[in-house]
């Protein structure tokens, strides 16, 4: 199993700064959007318990796209698998 280095990873959330993984400190993956897009739970910084979009690649955006989570969540028992297509205009 390949080691973590959480104090790299828990750095908070700016939007720019990545670990050595190429993951953005102070965020995780809770869904794969396709095309290497992922909406991101952010847990340290300002934007503290907000949901982001991660649209770098291919769309070259990043972006907040929920409050929190309990919303997050409620649309995605609202919408199914839809949800994405709540959050993320793909063009």
């Amino acid at each position: 199993m390949e080691e973590v280095n959480w104090e790299e990873f828990s750095q908070p959330f700016d939007g720019e700064t990545t670990t050595s993984e190429g993951l953005l400190t102070g965020a995780i993956r809770i869904c794969n959007t396709g095309c290497e897009g992922y909406h991101l739970y952010i847990f340290p910084g300002k934007d503290e318990g907000s949901i982001w979009s991660d649209q770098r690649y291919p769309f070259g955006r990043l972006t907040k796209i929920c409050d929190n989570i309990e919303t997050y969540l409620k649309n995605l028992k609202l919408y199914g698998r839809d949800h994405i297509t709540y959050y993320e205009k793909f063009d």
